[in-house]
């Protein structure tokens, strides 16, 4: 499958979807449909990806859970392959919105932390804090009132000085709604009276009007608790006056939820029943069963309380027709879960298999592409083959370091490109010096070069040391910001003998690079040699 990226024809029908993504959800859908469609006649996962996360989003809009899941799930194994965090991140949030409005908390906490370690790793703070809002509530949902305050006073850190944001005083109503909720729960009331004025005072005018009749409910429930009826009864009063008949019921059905529980132990029936006319249609038309549910549990404490029997065994009835669909639904939650989590191994495997397979063809290429000198995998093979030779004909073998001296300096001051042209004239000087002696050499990475010479004395390779470091030193590169000279110089560490059955190259190695450091600490632009059982100097 191609990755192409956002080319031009990927592009202008994204451009057409976000243009009507928020104002007309059907031409949004047939755009989303011609991307789904380029992708299939182009085998191209770009467009796969961004027009299933579309679709998706506009079927989260549309409170269809099915379709949603359906494409959200399809869309993350794409955006997890184009690096979408963003996009993921989202997805995630989504899911767990849908889910805990579906009453499985469980479920949609582990969508909230899958969406909270992609923000991590990309640095998503806004999105990481619309998450742990959500958290925040997801836990007050459950009872656990302190980790709820907790994690919506992180969303509030993020968001209380980012008032450029279109949506900055609904966020902060949403939020300061939520921990006024906790602190109620927990029965602080003197700071949820002062919340409530500093809400009112900074953040009520621009709000949203459902907003402004979540917070509302929630002060009718606080001057319940506190037994200031006047003032529970001025706010019931302007939410019934005030509840639209079409209104975005998933954000502030717990609201309602507690609104309604509270107003079963008044006397405000009209009130209660204000609401309950409102709601009720509007939860049918999005076929959300669990809120379904709970509004039936709330009509039902209401004609148990008002022994209203006929109606009590009606809604009972159809209470157990809700829950047996509620038990479908968690069915197809877990399943939904279980396919996400499946797809993404999925292709966590593939990528971990396609990155080992790019690691083996990489390393089996076995030349250095700036000096044209062997590479380091290249320099492992071949030492081990010849330190088994070595050890099986009992000859000696030699390993050189060399290291050209200040190369950083040279870097620093005459650029990267000089860089790599002293890296390539080096090279040439150490491959004709060494295939004069017979040798094999390699680049060991950065500034660093591996030499090997076999069936050789420690005073041969020594001799060999010194040829190949005046060969460098009568080049004469220029380096003004070297410390020892003021032409390019190397400093080498050697070290020889024969092999002992455990032997390898990193023992070789090992010695050289002792030997590398006594010519460093001694000044650099010198060798030095060392055999494996002890050190000879020149």
């Amino acid at each position: 499958m191609k990755n192409r990226g956002c080319n031009g024809n990927i592009r202008k029908i994204v451009d057409q979807i976000i243009k009507n993504r928020s104002t007309d959800a059907k031409i949004t859908l047939e755009y989303c449909g011609k991307l789904l469609e380029y992708a299939r006649i182009n085998n191209d996962f770009s467009a796969y990806g961004l027009g299933y996360y579309f679709r998706s989003e506009v079927y989260y809009w549309l409170n269809d859970s099915d379709k949603f899941f359906e494409d959200a799930s399809r869309a993350l194994t794409f955006l997890v392959e184009m690096g979408k965090n963003k996009l993921i991140a989202k997805s995630y949030n989504r899911m767990g919105i849908f889910t805990a409005n579906g009453g499985n908390a469980p479920i949609a906490m582990d969508y909230y932390l899958s969406g909270l370690k992609y923000c991590d790793s990309s640095e998503l703070y806004e999105i990481k804090s619309i998450i742990e809002m959500n958290i925040g509530t997801l836990y007050f949902s459950v009872g656990k009132y302190e980790q709820a305050s907790e994690m919506l006073h992180k969303a509030l850190s993020f968001f209380e000085d980012k008032v450029e944001k279109p949506y900055y005083d609904t966020v902060m109503m949403c939020i300061y709604s939520n921990l006024i909720k906790t602190y109620i729960q927990k029965q602080e009331y003197e700071k949820t009276q002062n919340i409530i004025e500093f809400v009112v005072k900074n953040y009520w005018n621009d709000a949203e009007n459902i907003d402004k009749i979540s917070l509302l409910m929630i002060e009718a429930i606080f001057y319940h608790k506190i037994k200031d009826y006047k003032s529970r009864n001025e706010c019931v009063k302007i939410v019934t006056e005030s509840m639209p008949n079409h209104m975005g019921i998933i954000d502030c059905f717990d609201d309602i939820d507690e609104y309604c529980n509270m107003l079963l132990e008044t006397d405000l029936d009209e009130d209660f029943w204000a609401v309950i006319n409102v709601v009720e249609p509007i939860l049918k038309n999005v076929r959300m069963i669990y809120f379904q549910m709970r509004l039936m549990s709330i009509k039902i404490k209401y004609y148990r309380i008002h022994k209203k029997n006929a109606e009590f065994l009606q809604a009972t009835g159809l209470y157990y027709e809700y829950s047996e669909l509620m038990e479908q639904e968690n069915i197809l939650m877990a399943s939904n879960m279980l396919t996400i989590r499946i797809n993404l191994e999925k292709e966590e495997k593939r990528r971990i298999q396609i990155e080992r397979e790019n690691e083996r063809l990489q390393q089996k290429s076995e030349l250095d592409q700036l000096t044209q000198m062997p590479n380091r995998y290249a320099l492992v093979e071949y030492a081990n083959k010849s330190i088994k030779k070595a050890y099986k004909n009992q000859k000696s073998i030699a390993v050189e370091i060399l290291d050209i001296d200040y190369f950083k300096e040279y870097n620093d001051n005459y650029g990267h490109q000089e860089g790599d042209k002293c890296l390539q004239m080096i090279a040439e000087n150490i491959k004709e010096v060494v295939a004069r002696k017979g040798g094999f050499c390699a680049r060991y990475g950065g500034d660093e070069f591996v030499i090997i010479y076999e069936n050789i004395s420690l005073e041969q390779a020594i001799k060999h040391e010194r040829l190949l470091h005046e060969s460098i030193r009568h080049s004469k590169i220029k380096h003004e910001y070297s410390k020892c000279d003021t032409k390019v110089t190397v400093s080498q560490g050697i070290c020889c003998g024969i092999p002992r059955k455990d032997d390898g190259l990193k023992d070789y190695l090992a010695i050289a690079d002792e030997m590398l450091y006594n010519v460093k600490e001694a000044g650099r632009n010198d060798y030095e040699g060392g055999i494996l059982s002890e050190k000879i100097r020149r």
